[in-house]
């Protein structure tokens, strides 16, 4: 059989085909279990065992693929939730990618220009089913057209190794100090207040930077043109190569910002990298007319971005964006621009009651188009920039537009009182409301960490993991790297947890190695052996917690079966009770008598609540008797060691 199959297969593309359609399959039978009742058929032993069995089968097959490309599948094997599983293969599955990437590297050559370095293939579905409208049959059937065109072809994702780092070339110094955010803004276009940038402290009394249009965006209200029906929504124009401008120069920013002054409408996306920066910084910004499509190199005309605001902030124009909530911070981190007059189609989603709030739902649902999310992560740092990436990032905004024009016309349609427009208008200015504040280090922040692991660390684990925590986090700020690319979470806990004497084990404990960590061996070595040196202590707990009872102010008989006279449960901690032995005196009492009179005090009428649950000493409230007959107690063992005691002192 294993023969046939073989022969069968003839060519790559046979054995991708196959391959996927296995894929498909098994996301499929994924899809189809019931994971809600999953706790709840877990209780028969039948189904519990058997999927103890798919457990094992499963893990023995990851461990399998893992050996076949020389991995290992120990951290796949010592993973106990599904969590952690999962974490683990994407760990091999990243440095399978890593090892195609750097073959493909090699196969190219090291030294060719950064767009030919083609680091990873894949064949998408050829086929999407089409269903057109017959108002928009001619758009959306050409729309529909070129999709499948670019569905039958390979997808090439770009990145590569060798890309030089911007924030060599950025004029503006980068701070990563851990310290609050200001805004370098230094002028206020559009301003209903003048420009003040101060401090403000919150309920917590940390300090945040003034947002510079908040006056500004609380006194602006949709005009009236906004909140009445449109007939039809305008229908976006064909992606032509004349309708499309790459903007990298001062001279086409500033052609760009007098087109921009004189249009209704705009959408706006923004493309960002994160992995080789401690902050991030934004590589492109796109923006859609009515007409035609522009694309910001941000990277080369970073320091002069802030000019947008004259166009961002004006009320009269509407800006669209999806999903705004990171768009509006990166604009204000990396070129101090706010957006005033925002429409969010990711909101209107969401009070249109939508089934999904993506912008490749919204593409679909509304333009029946299928749009290849493949470049979401795609280096946007890749300059110059193919052309296939080009095409992706201008068809995020072009269809933007259209989408807005139809959502508002729904949104009217469903409430024409247009109070549910209004809401998503509300919406979007709290996103533009959002201020952007860096990443603070905070000693105890490794605590988040190990919440998410199942991880149990004693007090040497627990030093090593908070000092690597803070040497990670001081050396991402100084050499502007992601703490991700400076040691991974998974990694860090891994060396807390092993501890390795020597710094090969170090590296043993990463796969792959970061390269940080090579250079900075010695030092995270140091880490260790001062954790090593670390006594371990079995306390449960550092400091004694206080115990409280609450107490009661009745009257107790001491006769009673629930309150018998040898139950201290209701007296204060003491090591120092007293006793009985009062002028040798204590045995003549008579109990009886005093029981009594106890009896008779307890049917009288209280004065105070019977509980009281708001006292803070644990002294009880007794009549005068009672404290008399307790001062003159002594217990059993006081008897004993009384007698011992004088027994010795005769002897």
């Amino acid at each position: 059989m294993a023969q046939q199959n073989s022969a069968k297969v003839n060519s790559l593309d046979e054995v991708t085909s196959s391959l996927m359609n296995s894929i498909r399959e098994a996301v499929a039978a994924s899809n189809s279990f019931n994971v809600d009742d999953f706790d709840i058929n877990s209780t028969y032993s039948s189904f519990k065992n058997l999927m103890e069995a798919e457990e094992k089968n499963m893990i023995t097959l990851i461990s399998s693929l893992a050996k076949k490309a020389r991995l290992d599948d120990r951290n796949v094997r010592k993973s106990i939730t599904p969590e952690d599983k999962f974490d683990a293969l994407c760990d091999l599955n990243d440095v399978i990618m890593d090892r195609i990437n750097h073959s493909l590297d090699e196969a190219e050559g090291l030294k060719k220009k950064d767009q030919e370095l083609i680091v990873a293939t894949l064949n998408v579905s050829k086929n999407t089913a089409v269903a057109i409208s017959q108002q928009r049959t001619q758009w959306m059937s050409n729309q529909a057209q070129g999709v499948k065109r670019k569905r039958d072809m390979v997808v090439n994702l770009l990145t590569a190794k060798n890309i030089h780092r911007p924030q060599a070339k950025f004029k503006d110094k980068i701070d990563n100090k851990s310290c609050p955010f200001v805004p370098s803004l230094k002028e206020k276009p559009n301003s209903i207040r003048p420009l003040a940038i101060y401090m403000e402290k919150d309920e917590e009394g940390e300090e945040h930077a003034c947002h510079p249009y908040e006056t500004e965006l609380e006194k602006w209200e949709p005009t009236s043109d906004m909140l009445i029906p449109i007939s039809e929504p305008i229908l976006p124009v064909e992606l032509k190569e004349e309708n499309f401008h790459f903007v990298d120069d001062s001279v086409k920013l500033k052609d760009l910002m007098q087109i921009l002054k004189n249009v209704k409408e705009l959408a706006i996306d923004l493309e960002a990298h994160s992995y080789r920066s401690f902050q991030g910084f934004t590589c492109l910004i796109q923006i859609s007319t009515r007409t035609d499509d522009y694309i910001i190199d941000a990277l080369e005309l970073r320091n002069e971005l802030s000019i947008l605001n004259e166009v961002f902030t004006d009320p009269k124009i509407i800006k669209v964006f999806h999903g705004a909530d990171s768009d509006i911070q990166w604009l204000q981190r990396d070129f101090s621009v706010y957006v005033v007059g925002l429409f969010d189609t990711g909101q209107a989603a969401k009070a249109l009651n939508l089934s999904h709030n993506s912008l490749a739902y919204l593409l679909k649902h509304y333009c029946n188009l299928d749009v290849n999310k493949v470049y979401q992560l795609a280096d946007w740092r890749i300059r110059p920039i193919p052309q296939d990436m080009l095409n992706y990032a201008r068809e995020d905004t072009h269809y933007l537009l259209y989408i807005y024009d139809t959502m508002r016309k729904e949104l009217l349609d469903k409430d024409p009182s247009g109070k549910l427009i209004k809401q998503v208008f509300d919406a979007s200015r709290e996103v533009c409301l959002k201020k952007y504040e860096k990443p603070l280090f905070k000693p105890e922040g490794f605590n988040m960490i190990l919440k998410r692991s199942t991880a149990s660390l004693n007090p040497r684990q627990l030093y090593a993991l908070k000092e690597i925590y803070a040497w990670r986090d001081k050396l991402a700020r100084l050499e502007d790297e992601s703490t991700g690319y400076i040691l991974p979470n998974h990694m860090m806990l891994q060396i807390s947890d092993v501890l390795p004497r020597e710094q090969q084990g170090i590296l043993a404990c990463c796969n792959p190695i970061p390269p940080i960590v090579k250079q900075q061996l010695n030092e995270l070595h140091h880490i260790i052996l001062k954790a090593r040196d670390i006594p371990i202590e079995n306390k449960v707990f550092s400091t004694p917690v206080p115990f409280q009872r609450i107490i009661s102010t009745r009257c107790l008989d001491y006769d009673s079966l629930i309150h018998p006279r040898h139950d201290l449960i209701y007296t204060s901690d003491s090591q120092s009770l007293n006793t009985l032995l009062k002028d040798g005196k204590g045995d003549d009492i008579d109990y009886s008598e005093i029981s009594a009179k106890l009896s008779s005090k307890s049917t009288e009428n209280l004065s105070s609540p019977l509980l009281d649950f708001f006292q803070s000493s644990t002294t009880i409230k007794r009549p005068e008797l009672v404290k008399k007959v307790s001062s003159n107690f002594i217990s059993p063992y006081q008897r004993y060691v009384n007698y011992i005691s004088s027994t010795r002192s005769k002897n």
